[in-house]
């Protein structure tokens, strides 16, 4: 593991490299309140002429790949898509000439040297590849508004920096200037170190994740990269969806079905990593075993079966929010 002060924009710039979000990691999710205070923070060097502003860490993996380099990041996505959304901003602003810039090359500096390679393919060109939906979103940015997925975070940020830039409290040359003095931890990781222990050290000391969270990071981050797209894909993307993406909640009542005890909520993640330890089950069957139970779970809160009764009943409990049956009955209904 090496790590070393490095400006931001030394970091993000260059159009070959790519910064990959695994699988693994949780959905973009800085608010706006986040935003204000790093854009308040940029205005704030500006104004008193700060030579550096510390922006935190970045902790990655490098990974080879042909003509391009491409990082895995393990830690520091929520700023680092956070500042592609801020240059996304500045340059559309700058594209549609609702601000002027008094350095001609400005625009064309921020889309190619932080947004996007020019030379690929449409579908390959941007340079941040968030996780499945949050890529969806991110891409429709480049396009017309009206594509827009405006229940995204990301749409949602990218829309108050662009309204923000154009009150211009400082220029949007100022802007470009504050940017360029954020200055990191670049954490990179060579094949010794052990993702795993690092994103849990990390998660340890503040790191604001659900149990859930944990636990997918604790089940792809060790296999390859092909099997981690792969299960997500099969498996786990499959699992959010069937819990209505609260994850901790079905696999605390899961961990209650397989060990005869209900976990605590804080230790949902410890519980599961012990029961598969002690299982010696391979994660391959770990996922499908969760994923069968996700679809039984998935009736229990939805209902939608072939039966009227079975359909109110699952209403009724679900309004009584009796939610301590459900290890119950996911043992004994079938996924239809």
């Amino acid at each position: 593991m090496k790590g070393s002060e490095l400006r931001l924009i030394e970091y993000m710039e260059g159009s070959k490299k790519r910064f990959i979000i695994p699988v693994y990691q949780r959905n973009y999710d800085w608010k706006i309140e986040n935003c204000k205070q790093l854009y308040d923070d940029l205005i704030q060097v500006i104004k008193n002429n700060s030579k550096t502003h510390f922006f935190g860490s970045i902790v990655s993996v490098y990974e080879p790949s042909g003509r391009n380099t491409e990082f895995l990041i393990i830690d520091g996505q929520q700023r680092l898509t956070t500042m592609s959304l801020l240059f996304l901003a500045m340059y559309n602003l700058l594209e549609e000439k609702i601000i002027i810039s008094e350095d001609e090359s400005l625009k064309d500096q921020i889309y190619e040297d932080f947004l996007v390679d020019k030379y690929q393919p449409q579908e390959k060109r941007m340079k941040l590849k968030p996780i499945k939906n949050d890529q969806k979103a991110f891409s429709k940015l480049f396009n017309s508004k009206d594509d827009y997925i405006k229940d995204s975070n990301l749409t949602i940020n990218y829309s108050y920096f662009y309204e923000r830039i154009q009150k211009q409290e400082i220029t949007i040359d100022e802007l470009f200037d504050a940017i360029c003095r954020l200055e990191i931890i670049n954490i990179t990781l060579n094949n010794e170190d052990n993702p795993q222990l690092i994103f849990e050290s990390l998660n340890s000391t503040g790191l604001d994740l659900s149990e859930g969270d944990k636990i997918r990071n604790y089940i792809l981050m060790g296999l390859p990269k092909q099997k981690q797209d792969e299960y997500y894909e099969k498996y786990w993307n499959c699992i959010e969806k069937c819990t209505k993406y609260d994850v901790s909640s079905f696999i605390r009542d899961y961990l209650s079905v397989k060990q005869l005890v209900i976990p605590s909520q804080k230790k949902v993640y410890i519980n599961f990593k012990k029961y598969v330890e002690d299982s010696s089950l391979k994660i391959i069957e770990i996922l499908e075993d969760l994923l069968s139970y996700a679809k039984r779970y998935n009736i229990l809160l939805c209902g939608k079966t072939s039966s009227k009764e079975l359909n109110s009943c699952i209403n009724r409990l679900n309004r009584l929010e009796t939610t301590v049956t459900r290890p119950f009955f996911s043992r004994s209904i079938k996924a239809l």
